[in-house]
């Protein structure tokens, strides 16, 4: 053993038996961006107050450093990395390398992530979770209520990084049901966030896998639908089809219409965005009708939107107007505000290129307020670039260029590098002088 200890070998001997168990249970969990009572309350399988009172203490003794509150006034924490290091090197002199306490503290705090959001999940989306996901009931009630969805998306925004952190480590122990459910929990974020990379590993590469292992082919399909969406958003048209193709395929060998539906309309948005609108018509076509068959207008509603776009594009727009009215009427607001929204934008879109700008101006703004209390960062930038297409329509360039310019950042944030070329040139020209 070394004589001369560092300071901070020295300070762990000095811990007292509480405090100490907690350091070795985060440091053998994954890196954690952030650390929070109720967090490491479920790793530990102990009381949140009691927690709390050791989570102090070993921000007092320099191993973690306090980050201010959380979105629910509780104290927000992280463990830096070279502490984590330290701790984790403790934790394995300790219990060991593979020891059973470590273990069971990344199920416990597994399954609580995969308890709340899975509960977040059912409140911010319309299509159900996957069934059977598992909670962990022994550790008291969820941080936020069952029918508060800002509180719920709140959550999930703030343990987001976290949970993507340890889906690896849950993946690589073969707890596959936890890491597909985890994966389907994060959607609502990854939608929203529009975070595209993140969304394809979560869902092609974890997700896929586990589901896979797990042998749930419901949950197969789901995997696949998210990693063709995910693939589309990055414009990695030809392996979203495939993905697609083969998430359709499972439905419709089980006989499952709502599963083809989904497939089927993302396959109509895949070949919407690669131009190839013949292609796209005949499968957005088919789950209006078999939606509306089947009783399921919310279903229909997401290919209306996209037929709506197919029309506006083939200066239809009469048409594209009347498709996206319904679709915005026929999604819920409680149930799907994402989606009603995106109905409303694409809206104002067909009655601005149609020459209504009064209307189409009242709709983007109105569109704009809904993301933004849904924090749906990608879409609120495509509306700013609608209002000022819009406002440079009517020769409002200075408006317009302002307006461009909020976009443009919107489009930063989420990385969205196609979003980012082209509007960097309609800020160019509409910079340009007129040389009328």
């Amino acid at each position: 053993m070394d004589s001369h200890p560092s300071p901070r070998a020295r300070a762990l001997r000095q811990l007292s038996p509480a405090p100490a168990y907690v350091l070795m249970i985060l440091g053998s969990l994954p890196y954690l961006p952030g650390v929070r009572a109720d967090d490491v309350a479920a790793a530990c399988g102990i009381p949140d107050a009691e927690v709390e009172r050791h989570l102090e203490f070993l921000a007092e003794a320099k191993w973690l450093v306090r980050d201010g509150l959380a979105s629910d006034g509780s104290l927000r924490y992280h463990l830096p990395t070279e502490q984590h290091r330290e701790a984790r090197c403790l934790a394995r002199a300790v219990w060991g390398m593979r020891s059973a306490e470590g273990v069971e503290g990344l199920e416990r705090l597994g399954r609580y992530y995969l308890a709340c959001a899975t509960a977040a999940r059912r409140m911010l989306m319309s299509i159900p979770g996957l069934p059977g996901a598992d909670g962990c009931p022994s550790l008291g009630p969820l941080p936020f209520s069952a029918d508060d969805a800002d509180a719920a998306y709140a959550w999930l925004q703030e343990r987001g990084m976290e949970i993507m952190n340890v889906v690896p480590s849950v993946h690589a122990a073969g707890w596959y049901r936890v890491t597909v459910g985890l994966v389907d929990g994060l959607e609502p974020l990854l939608v929203r966030r529009r975070a595209v990379r993140v969304w394809i590993e979560a869902c092609e590469h974890y997700g896929l896998s586990a589901a896979k292992a797990w042998g749930d082919r419901h949950a197969v399909r789901r995997m696949l639908i998210g990693a063709g969406t995910g693939l589309r958003a990055a414009g990695e048209y030809e392996r979203a089809l495939v993905r697609l193709a083969q998430a359709q395929d499972s439905a419709r060998q089980d006989g499952h219409d709502e599963d083809e539906a989904r497939a089927l309309t993302e396959m109509g948005h895949t070949y919407w965005e690669m131009g190839s609108a013949s292609t796209a018509q005949p499968l957005l076509d088919r789950v209006v009708r078999t939606r509306r068959k089947a009783g399921d207008p919310q279903g229909a509603a997401l290919a209306l939107i996209l037929l709506g776009n197919l029309a506006s594009a083939s200066e239809d727009h009469s048409t594209a107007i009347k498709h996206l009215g319904r679709a915005r009427g026929d999604i819920p607001v409680s149930q799907d505000p994402y989606n009603r929204a995106r109905a409303l934008a694409y809206l104002a879109l067909a009655q601005q290129c149609k020459g209504d700008y009064d209307e189409a101006t009242h709709n983007l703004h109105e569109a704009l307020a809904e993301f933004e209390l849904i924090d749906a960062v990608y879409w609120r930038a495509r509306c700013q670039e609608w209002i000022g297409r819009t406002l440079e329509s009517q020769g409002r360039l200075d408006q317009a260029r302002d307006w461009y310019r909020h976009a443009l950042a919107g489009y930063t944030h989420t990385c969205s590098t196609r979003d980012i070329a082209r509007l960097s040139t309609s800020l160019e020209q509409a910079g340009r002088p007129s040389d009328e």
